[in-house]
């Protein structure tokens, strides 16, 4: 089973980077409304100058509330077109809410869209605040090293970029692109074996793993990522044809639609968390980890994952040293601190997550709180270096209870 949820390519032709600088968002410093250091542009605008060209303008940061988005208009220039031998091209931007909110240092990509038809605009810009978890996952995702970041743009080209998957899809759409999975024969097997539509999600998650290849006692955390894609990708495709009918007839007023839309958000979080704990149990069923699962602990809580059990753990002369237990969440955000009052015999706490790029900021503080993460191997190079010394892999978590339970 394939597990490209397609090319960065099929939705960005190519993309320029760079570090934002005082004098170009700062109005304290300059009011020209230019971005400097943009000659390498030339690959997405050409080299004569272009007016009022249509741009989808996004501020990024971990805080949604101060998120914001708009149609802004660029104009693209060479301010030395009358000269015979120089040339000078600069980016001049409207009045924006994006731009406004942007400070120096923070990353912002500009990028070509791809396939652009209608009153689509060509152009996306990006601009994520520096040190944010979104600034992390867009660097990783666009192949840029955040180290070598400059106040001028760098151009690329998308070809280069690797096939999407899971995590890096998750990427796309908090930036509001829209996934088009397409596999007809991957469809037809789900319409013949759902005919009554979606099953139960245990159900769903075993009918991914029919379809991996993954070696799980060899590789686990290679099989997760390959049982959350599958099931993801088989998910999308098969909600997609569940709703297109609906979608066709149409809504009759807007509380319908919003209602509808929530139904369906709510149903993809709680089935991505779903998918999340099934793999997770059958990788631990495979390796024969003894554990308890979704067991009720002090004050009604309830961790994930106990090991080596519930009765284990409610025995006062059971060592502590050899209890563990694991919080599963697809996305940290501010709900790891939920993790730190389950399960409060055990000081140390251990979570998965398939977040990739989580901000040095926020794991320092889990660090603190004696909270231990825990990643597939697949997302540990979106991390800072310092960061990925003090992971933990899902196959050396499997293999620290196994020691445990040796004890």
């Amino acid at each position: 089973m394939s597990r490209t949820h397609g090319m960065l390519s099929d939705y960005f032709d190519s993309f320029g980077y760079k570090k934002l600088s005082a004098v170009e968002v700062d109005p304290s410093a300059s009011n020209e409304h230019e971005f400097n250091g943009v000659s390498a542009l030339k690959s997405i605008f050409g080299n004569t100058r272009v007016e009022k060209i249509p741009c989808r303008a996004l501020y990024l940061c971990d805080d949604e509330e101060q998120m914001s988005e708009e149609l802004i208009q660029l104009t693209w220039y060479d301010a030395r077109e009358r000269h015979p031998t120089r040339s000078e091209f600069r980016l001049y931007y409207t009045d924006s809410i994006c731009i406004a909110a942007a400070n120096p240092d923070d990353l912002m990509i500009l990028c070509r869209n791809h396939g652009v038809q209608g009153k689509a605009p060509p152009i996306t810009m990006l601009i994520a605040r520096a040190g944010d978890t979104i600034t992390a996952q867009l660097c990783w995702l666009f192949g840029i090293a955040e180290r070598q970041l400059s106040f001028r743009f760098s151009p690329r080209e998308t070809s280069c970029t690797a096939g999407l998957d899971y995590y890096t899809a998750r990427i796309l759409e908090r930036i509001g692109v829209v996934l088009q999975p397409r596999d007809d024969a991957l469809l037809d097997l789900m319409r013949q074996r759902f005919a009554n539509g979606f099953p139960q999600t245990r159900e769903f998650s075993a009918f991914a793993r029919e379809l991996s290849s993954a070696d799980a006692l060899a590789d686990p955390d290679g099989a997760l990522s390959d049982w959350i894609n599958t099931e993801d990708r088989a998910f999308r495709l098969f909600e997609n044809f569940q709703l297109s009918a609906k979608i066709e007839r149409g809504f009759n007023d807007v509380d319908e639609f919003v209602r509808f839309s929530l139904r369906v958000q709510n149903r993809r979080k709680a089935r991505a968390g779903y998918a999340l704990e099934n793999h997770l149990r059958e990788l631990l069923l495979r390796h024969r980890i003894v554990h308890a699962y979704n067991v009720v602990t002090e004050h009604r809580s309830r961790p994930d994952f106990i090991f080596p059990g519930l009765r284990e753990y409610q025995d006062d002369t059971f060592p502590t040293p050899q209890l563990t237990m694991l919080g599963a969440k697809t996305t940290c955000k501010d709900r790891w601190r939920q993790v730190l009052s389950e399960a409060q015999r055990i000081p140390q706490k251990h979570l998965c997550t398939l977040e990739p790029g989580i901000s040095i900021g926020q794991t320092e503080e889990m660090r603190s709180s004696q909270l231990q993460l825990v990643v597939p191997r697949d997302i540990v190079s979106s991390y800072s270096d310092v960061q990925q010394n003090w992971l933990m892999a899902i196959g050396d978590f499997i293999e620290m209870v196994r020691d445990r339970q040796r004890h």
